[in-house]
């Protein structure tokens, strides 16, 4: 405020407190007090009385109010700005909750797909150890039957050379039948 601002301040304090009652009052210090009504004329005051509150009504001269309006846009619109800001804030944080509930939704659902498959190859994979075992229990049976079918053929052939040994030198071919002409049969494979 300026100085001129000052005095004229304080004196419209000192004119509604009623301290200048003998001074005479400049023009301008009547048409800012707040003790006169429409038609210019002063007003009497009201003192205190016992048990009596005084009560005073003030109209304002609001002559500093561009300033402060212009400060109080500029400030509104800062705060604004802010505000918009939080707001934009807030909505990109939403729209990221909600991609991060949607993805652990979809993430959620693809272990679940993934535990049933898991488990369906599990039971796969058990089956095929199964049948596996089978075949292998039945392939070595198989083996030990062909073994031992093999150790028959070996003992038969054993056998037969020593039989077809014997004969030949105990000249078994001397006793055996002939037919109608005296020959002996043929013996085509040889041991």
């Amino acid at each position: 405020m300026s100085d001129a601002g000052a005095e004229e301040a304080a004196l419209r304090a000192l004119n509604r407190m009623g301290s200048r009652k003998g001074a005479a009052k400049p023009a301008a210090t009547l048409r800012l007090s707040s003790n006169t009504d429409n038609t210019g004329a002063a007003r009497k005051r009201r003192f205190v009385r016992d048990g009596d509150v005084p009560v005073e009504h003030h109209q304002l001269a609001r002559t500093s109010t561009r300033p402060v309006a212009a400060s109080t846009g500029a400030d509104e619109a800062r705060l604004n700005k802010a505000l918009e800001n939080e707001r934009r804030a807030r909505s990109d944080a939403e729209r990221q909750i909600h991609d991060l509930e949607v993805a652990q939704r979809s993430l959620t659902t693809r272990l679940g797909h993934a535990e049933v498959l898991m488990a369906e190859l599990k039971q796969t994979l058990a089956v095929r150890d199964q049948e596996l075992a089978d075949r292998t229990a039945e392939l070595a049976r198989e083996r030990a039957t062909v073994q031992q079918a093999a150790e028959e053929i070996r003992a038969l052939r054993k056998q037969i050379r020593k039989s077809s040994a014997r004969s030949e030198s105990a000249g078994i071919h001397d006793d055996m039948p002939t037919d109608e002409n005296g020959q002996q049969p043929i013996k085509w494979w040889k041991d």
